[in-house]
């Protein structure tokens, strides 16, 4: 991808993000993913300090009694804190951070949505969908189509060159001149 300071979080990030207090009972946390039909938020303590995620995968999760050690066949999970389900260690990327960065992250880790931070505090919401929604706008941008043209030819030379010893072999094997014993790989 084109890294511009178009291209960078700020770019594609949810400037409004809904953020949740840490002590919000899964009840509400429920009744916030059916109101703004988002896969993810923020939760922040008294301060607006993130201290975590929820996503609607950690949700799932919490539902699933033998996988949570706080819940238990006889709790009522709408009654407990989103702070007792949610992801502690996730995943954040300031404003500045290029797209690329952020979209290698995804293929990674297989997580879709980030809170973008600064100074601790959060700022912005990072949604996979919302650069789903723009893909065409980034890939038709001028300066994205050189940099693809250049890398598409880097690549190319790349791959000619670490089938250099298969082409070597290949060629040595036709003239008589490749012994069984030896093999490139």
């Amino acid at each position: 991808m084109y890294e511009s300071p178009h291209y960078q979080v700020k770019s594609i990030m949810d400037n409004n993000p809904v953020a949740i207090g840490k002590r919000v009972s899964m009840s509400l946390v429920l009744d916030i993913f059916a109101k703004y039909d988002l896969d993810a938020f923020p939760i922040v303590d008294n301060e607006g300090r993130l201290v975590g995620i929820i996503s609607d995968h950690d949700v799932l999760k919490a539902f699933l009694f033998h996988k949570v050690p706080k819940a238990s066949q006889g709790d009522n999970i709408l009654e407990h804190e989103v702070s007792e389900f949610m992801t502690r260690n996730c995943y954040t990327f300031t404003p500045e951070t290029p797209l690329t960065e952020v979209l290698e992250k995804i293929i990674k880790t297989g997580k879709m949505n980030f809170p973008v931070v600064e100074d601790g505090r959060v700022v912005g919401m990072f949604y996979a969908r919302d650069v789903v929604k723009r893909i065409k706008q980034i890939m038709t941008h001028k300066g994205y189509q050189s940099y693809y043209s250049y890398h598409k030819k880097e690549v190319a030379a790349q791959r000619n060159v670490e089938n250099i010893p298969k082409l070597a072999a290949r060629i040595m094997e036709s003239r008589g001149l490749l012994h069984q014993e030896v093999t490139f790989v």
